[in-house]
């Protein structure tokens, strides 16, 4: 164990998600690897239905930074 270790840890652990969100691209995947302009389209669509909802989280970018990110949750219908 070092610090940098530990910092890579600390960040690892900032850069999980929202529980049950994920972000558009994860999304267009789940899909079956539709575009993503055709996913963040539909989530917009959703959005406005009261359907789902944007949550801002963290992530690492391909530098291992971390990140403001958009995750998009569902929101359950009653």
């Amino acid at each position: 164990m070092n610090w940098k270790d530990e910092a890579s840890r600390l960040k690892r652990q900032a850069a999980r998600p929202p529980k049950g969100c994920l972000t558009i691209e994860e999304i267009a995947r789940e899909m079956g690897d539709i575009s993503i302009a055709n996913a963040q389209e539909m989530v917009n669509e959703l959005i406005k239905q009261c359907r789902a909802t944007r949550v801002r989280g963290k992530k690492l970018n391909s530098l291992d930074q971390l990140i403001t990110a958009i995750y998009y949750k569902l929101i359950k219908r009653k």
